[in-house]
């Protein structure tokens, strides 16, 4: 050996570093469609998926994690989920309507379990009324619409019974 040197080498293996390989692009989805999460792979130890339910409208944050160990160091990439509402069509008015004098109480039909009917759905004269609907958060309205259904009531025909036989009377009688 050289001088000085007893032939002891010293050397030593630097930690490794994980990483996670996934599609970290936002997931854009309508309510009511499946998420498809991308699927992640590593170069060391297990990827761990950690997220919410993501049933509602809202942005939801995926984590994708491998921990660390003494032998390499841990990684961590978040995908956003963007979950947007549905857009529905408004109800519409079942038959039509004739003033009676009495009150009368509109049908729609299309009424879902995530709309509410709020107002307007009964009238009594002859005229223009507004059901108004509402949604829950997860839907909107499509285009052109905004949950108010116009429905009417139109005037009724009136009609007059006679009875057209003959009637004969005696002179000086009353005519009842």
């Amino acid at each position: 050996w050289a001088e000085g040197s007893d032939g002891e080498i010293t050397w030593s293996i630097t930690k490794a570093q994980a990483e996670i390989t996934v599609d970290t692009k936002d997931i854009n989805v309508i309510f009511g469609d499946a998420i498809t999460l991308s699927e992640a792979i590593t170069n060391f130890g297990e990827v761990k998926v950690t997220k919410s339910d993501m049933v509602n409208v809202g942005t939801y944050t995926v984590t994708y994690t491998v921990e660390g160990t003494d032998n390499y160091d841990g990684d961590s990439k978040e995908v956003k989920v963007i979950i947007s509402p549905l857009a529905v069509n408004e109800p519409t008015v079942k038959g039509t309507y004739v003033y009676t004098g009495l009150e009368q109480t509109v049908e729609l039909t299309g009424v879902e379990s995530y709309m509410t009917v709020v107002s307007g759905t009964k009238g009594t004269n002859v005229g223009e009324y507004k059901v108004v609907v509402e949604l829950d958060s997860n839907h909107v309205w499509a285009e052109g619409s905004d949950g108010e259904i116009t429905w009417s009531i139109t005037k009724a025909q009136a009609s007059i019974t006679v009875d057209t036989n003959d009637i004969n009377v005696i002179f000086g009688n009353t005519i009842t």
